[in-house]
């Protein structure tokens, strides 16, 4: 299913850590599109294993993978993130990643869960996802039975007596060490059961599918196939890839050799943490993770998340309402208090409807919190106003009594138009987390 172009943060700025750890705005490296793709450049491509068949019309994201192709090199990186990391989602808050792909589909926002998740990913990690390819469960089935099956080598004995069945039961599953051919149902199981040893082992399976995919593909030479293909797969996979340039990319991974394939583990650079609420995190170490974020793409990365993770929860933050949106800065600040602010006033402009962009005017230099601040009203950073024109706005409009003043324009995030909300989906996820599906990642030794 071919969708639109997803849209991106197109702030200028970014925040990052500076070497004395201290939070400031740079300008953000211009992004490259698929869709100005030569052939030649690098691109990251966003995988994503989608489970849409839930009830209530939400749906799940089990596999959250990206793939760095370098044309010139003829060669590709491929590093998971495991759904339980840590991170802000633009104008929701701070959750499990996987939760951007659900409240991005179910609230329908622009490129649906694919594209919550694309903005949550540059906006945390710092690294432009130029296109993304994502598969439903039953297409992930299909693909595999296409191909004829796989071969993995099954690394040891993995059994799991609660995986997901129907109807909300459970069944025991079983696969043995060692070599073994597994049809597109198997696949899916070995892709998808962590129970036994959690999320960053789940998340190595899945690259040794894909990479037994592509091998089985190098097998049966489904390049010439491969417009019926995707026009069969067309109600299962969703992408913002042209044909013609899924016909480049699928020839020019036959051309990379299997050897100049870098699988990037993470695990190193994420952490056990428990937040306030009970729920089991992943947290990342920023310094590890920008390295290993730049063995990914080929140059120095430096990370947003490293800017937003010890804000200033205590700031006295006044949210005003530019727009003619009425009760707009009630509802925006009704999600700051639920992120952790404790210290929120709201007022209208006296010109509603003038303000097309917001602003954030940081008026104690604390870029941190400004940043953070700036991510949950869903604007870019290049909003945020500090040092002497801070102080300069703060006197000509009497904000002095306050640490950030939020003026919100006609690009600001309306909570009201979202039917679900961070608060419901993280009160579900705790319901959920009382059975099974709470057992907690091991990190350690990598993915």
């Amino acid at each position: 299913m071919q969708v639109g172009d997803i849209e991106h943060r197109e702030s200028s700025l970014i925040a990052q850590l500076n070497q004395q750890g201290t939070p400031e705005l740079v300008a953000r490296a211009p992004d490259q599109g698929i869709s100005h793709w030569n052939g030649e450049d690098r691109i990251t491509i966003l995988l994503l294993g989608a489970d849409l068949s839930a009830a209530d019309g939400s749906s799940r994201t089990d596999t959250i993978m990206l793939v760095n192709i370098d044309p010139r090199t003829k060669s590709a990186s491929i590093m998971s993130i495991p759904r339980d990391v840590k991170v802000v989602i633009p104008g929701y808050g701070i959750d499990k990643i996987n939760a951007a792909f659900a409240l991005g589909d179910y609230n329908k926002v622009q490129g649906g869960g694919a594209g919550l998740m694309i903005r949550t990913i540059e906006a945390n990690f710092g690294i432009p996802i130029h296109a993304f390819v994502q598969i439903d469960f039953n297409g992930f089935v299909q693909m595999i039975d296409t191909v004829g099956g796989i071969y993995v080598d099954v690394p040891y004995p993995i059994m799991d007596n609660t995986y997901p069945a129907e109807n909300f039961n459970f069944q025991r599953i079983y696969f043995p060490a060692g070599w073994q051919h597994l049809d597109g149902e198997e696949a899916l199981i070995y892709a998808r059961t962590r129970h036994q040893d959690g999320d960053t082992s789940r998340s190595a399976r899945q690259q040794q599918v894909l990479l037994a995919l592509r091998d089985q593909h190098l097998n049966t030479d489904l390049i010439t196939q491969l417009p019926k293909l995707i026009t069969d797969f067309g109600d299962t996979v969703r992408t913002d890839i042209s044909v013609t340039d899924a016909i480049k990319l699928a020839q020019l991974g036959l051309e990379i050799p299997r050897d100049n394939i870098t699988q990037i583990p993470v695990g190193e650079a994420l952490y056990e943490d428990i937040g306030d609420n009970g729920v089991f995190y992943l947290g990342v170490y920023w310094t590890e993770m920008e390295a290993l974020l730049s063995d990914f793409v080929g140059y120095r990365v430096s990370s947003p998340g490293a800017a937003y993770m010890d804000p200033d929860y205590g700031a006295r933050i006044l949210v005003i309402n530019g727009t003619d949106n009425q009760g707009l800065a009630g509802r925006v600040g009704t999600v700051l208090e639920y992120n952790g602010f404790w210290r929120i006033s709201v007022d209208t402009a006296e010109d509603v409807g003038n303000y097309d962009r917001s602003s954030v005017i940081d008026i104690e230099g604390n870029l941190g919190t400004s940043a953070l601040v700036s991510e949950l009203i869903s604007v870019g950073h290049d909003t945020i106003t500090f040092g002497d024109e801070a102080q300069t706005t703060a006197r000509e409009g009497g904000y002095r009594d306050y640490d950030i003043v939020v003026i919100l324009g006609n690009d600001a995030w309306d909570p009201a138009g979202d039917a679900w909300t961070l608060e419901d989906y993280t009160r579900e996820q705790q319901e959920e987390d009382i059975g099974p599906e709470s057992t907690p990642s091991p990190i350690e030794g990598g993915e």
